[in-house]
């Protein structure tokens, strides 16, 4: 048996000392074909890096007079160091040489840029099987849309007292330069408890109104109501011109210090009519009718809507009393519809609430900034915001409408010194026989678009985004499962439910384009996105109006394309997440994609 078992262990020892053997001409030249592979790896993705960053910044150029194509191959050569030829002793990044570069510009409204680029990578163990290089190479495509968009800046009391408003402007100024003038087309609505068209500058002083039926939104005034080829205003290339009258300068001028509400919806609306206004003007020049131009609203603001610009004398949808001259102290509302008074001249005005959810009474009418023939557009830029044009100091028809039209209606007007409190004060005291169905352009203020309980249609959050309970009803027994009652006239709540209603339901109206049947020969689809920066202020936001606002998934109202456009929401806390915020805007709408 031992004798027998020898040469077993003479044969074992024999394989092992030839798998031994083996190892140098096996093993080794495996591992030194990893290295190889893995140099090559690391090349391809300095490669792929200096490609992807080409690509993006040649991209933000398209539609300049720079090169694309020599900016884009001097990026990657800026970024991707290569010898010539191999061992001409160039430092190229690992010994990498003869780097080729294709860049392919495409113009039009949807601008593409393609880039590709290979580089030669020298090996170390593969040369044993006759490969002494391989080659690596790297793809991307940045893709642009020309755009058009009005930026909308909230001016409330609330934004300047939470140190948000001065670096919004900045901000705002800063973000104008992320487009490209004479390609993209920029707007500005500044707002409070009403708005005003920023830039475009519109003629001035501007003529009287017509004496006719106002039809939302019809006035010649501060603003171009008609919604035409030919009106005026509407964004435009020529934003950043260096001209005192460019957006850069208007946005610098608005007022530093405000002390009112926030009128979200008029906002919106003006910011709607003057994208229409660009819009038709891209038709009327095209060769092909056609506009291919995004178009996008960026809103700023706080979340907190408390204003909202109603005609309490429509015929169509009146709320002004008719048979309540016995609770009148002094002349009856001259404009209040009658039967020998069918059509009365319109009275126009905003009217707000002293903060959101509260028991105080609602303040009545003051007067539109788009509506005032009697100051121009830099008057009310630098409006503080108090109900008086351009200071707080005043006769009482300074603060009135405009036009005038409230002879005799005294619970429709503020009083004449501020330092009394403007409110409707008491049922027996109100020309208002209930809150209006709709706002002034027509948008929804009973709630069939908003949930009317407040309960389940906001959601409050703090600077972190958490949950907030207390909705800020004060006292919080007044808010406790309410729902909207139009005849709550002196009811701030009630007014609040019916504001923030309006505030939805103009977003909803412009994604879906509501004015396009009225748009004489236009036969395409304004698809409309809405970018929403909330700002946490000096109060917690209401960021379920907002993110409704926006139309983006999450939302109680979502609904996505191709019905409605999905915008951006983003919660901002401090001055540095507002910046950010703005950078993250202007991709999405640029869609500059790698």
């Amino acid at each position: 048996m031992r004798a027998h078992s020898r040469p077993q262990s003479s044969r074992r020892g024999s394989a092992l000392m030839l798998f031994t053997a083996m190892l140098p001409a096996v093993i080794i030249p495996v591992i030194g074909l990893g290295i190889d592979a893995t140099m090559c790896y690391i090349v391809q993705a300095k490669l792929a890096a200096a490609v992807d960053g080409a690509a993006l910044g040649s991209g933000r150029l398209v539609g300049t007079a720079a090169d694309i194509q020599e900016i884009a191959a001097e990026f990657i050569k800026a970024n991707f160091r290569a010898s010539v030829t191999r061992g001409d002793g160039a430092p190229g990044f690992w010994r990498a040489y003869n780097l080729q570069t294709t860049v392919v510009y495409t113009g039009g409204a949807v601008k593409t840029v393609d880039i590709k680029a290979k580089a030669d990578v020298p090996l170390m163990f593969a040369r044993v099987f006759g490969q002494s290089f391989a080659t690596v190479g790297a793809e991307a495509t940045a893709t642009r849309r020309d755009a058009r968009l009005v930026f909308v800046l909230d001016r409330s009391g609330s934004m300047y007292d939470s140190g948000a408003y001065i670096p919004a402007k900045a901000n705002a100024v800063s973000f104008t330069h992320l487009f490209t003038p004479n390609v993209d087309e920029l707007g500005f609505v500044a707002f409070d408890g009403t708005a005003a068209v920023g830039y475009p500058a519109v003629g001035y002083p501007p003529p009287p109104p017509l004496p006719q039926l106002f039809v939302p939104p019809t006035s010649l005034a501060n603003w171009d109501y008609k919604i035409t080829a030919l009106s005026v205003g509407g964004p435009d290339k020529n934003f950043l011109d260096g001209t005192a009258n460019d957006m850069e300068h208007k946005i610098n001028s608005t007022v530093t210090i405000t002390q009112a509400s926030t009128g979200t919806a008029e906002a919106l609306w003006l910011a709607y009519a003057e994208l229409q206004k660009a819009h038709l003007k891209a038709i009327a020049a095209s060769a092909t009718g056609v506009d291919e131009k995004s178009n996008a609203i960026v809103l700023l603001t706080d979340g907190v809507p408390q204003a909202v610009s109603i005609w309490p004398n429509n015929p169509n949808d009146n709320a002004v009393g008719v048979l309540k001259t016995d609770l009148q102290t002094a002349t009856p509302c001259a404009n209040r519809i009658t039967a020998a008074n069918t059509n009365p001249p319109p009275i126009l005005g905003w009217i707000s609430v002293a903060r959101p959810f509260s028991s105080s009474y609602p303040k009545g009418l003051y007067r539109l900034g788009s509506q005032d023939p009697s100051n121009n557009q830099s008057g009310w830029l630098t409006y503080g915001g108090t109900g008086t044009l351009p200071t707080e100091q005043g006769t009482a028809a300074s603060r009135a409408p405009s036009p005038d039209n409230t002879a005799g209606c005294s619970g429709l007007t503020p009083p004449p010194t501020r330092a009394q409190t403007g409110n409707l004060n008491s049922a027996a005291n109100t020309d208002f026989n209930r809150i209006p169905s709709k706002d002034m352009y027509g948008n929804d203020m009973t709630g069939t678009a908003y949930p009317t309980n407040y309960k389940t249609g906001s959601r409050f959050v703090d600077a972190d985004g958490n949950p907030v309970t207390n909705m800020m009803c004060t006292p919080a027994a007044t808010c406790a499962g309410a729902s909207l009652t139009r005849a709550n006239v002196t009811a701030g709540f009630d007014w609040e439910l019916a504001i923030w209603s309006a505030a939805d339901s103009a977003a909803k109206r412009i994604r879906t384009d509501a004015n396009k049947p009225n748009r004489i020969g236009d036969l395409s689809d304004m698809k409309i996105a809405i970018y929403v920066i909330g700002y946490h202020g000096s109060a917690d936001i209401d960021q379920g109006l907002l993110m409704r606002i926006a139309n983006v998934p999450g939302s109680t109202s979502y609904v996505g394309p191709p019905n409605e456009q999905t915008g951006f929401y983003v919660l901002a806390s401090d001055t540095e997440s507002m910046a950010v915020a703005f950078q993250k805007v202007a991709s999405a709408i640029l869609r500059l994609s790698k």
